[in-house]
């Protein structure tokens, strides 16, 4: 939303039909988002939950779900362990994991 919006102040044309994807690891919230039926006691929450709604349904956003041990936002807002943390952060720089390349590489054989 914000570079969407950031390139439009720039005047930079840019439209696309394919909405910006955000992932979420709570399947209550993403849920909630796509079917708002309750109301919260606290505003704050009920106009956030509204606004991605409506942008949902504008074709602007897309919500789905990203398994917790693979949200790429949690480099940037959890203390993670070394190995998550290599991980992740290799992801959001483009590497691939260990995991995804074991057994890749062939030994030579004497």
């Amino acid at each position: 939303m914000s570079i969407r919006q950031f390139l439009d102040d720039l005047g930079v044309a840019y439209k696309s039909s394919v909405p910006s994807p955000i992932l979420c690891d709570n399947q209550a919230a993403i849920e909630s988002v796509h079917n708002p039926t309750h109301k919260t006691h606290a505003k704050h929450i009920d106009i956030a939950f509204n606004f991605i709604h409506d942008e949902i349904h504008k074709g602007t956003i897309s919500v789905s779900y990203v398994p917790t041990n693979d949200n790429l936002a949690d480099v940037l807002t959890k203390l993670l362990n070394t190995i998550k943390h290599h991980r992740l952060g290799g992801s959001i720089l483009g590497n691939r994991s260990r995991d995804s390349v074991r057994g890749s590489v062939m030994r030579d054989r004497d």
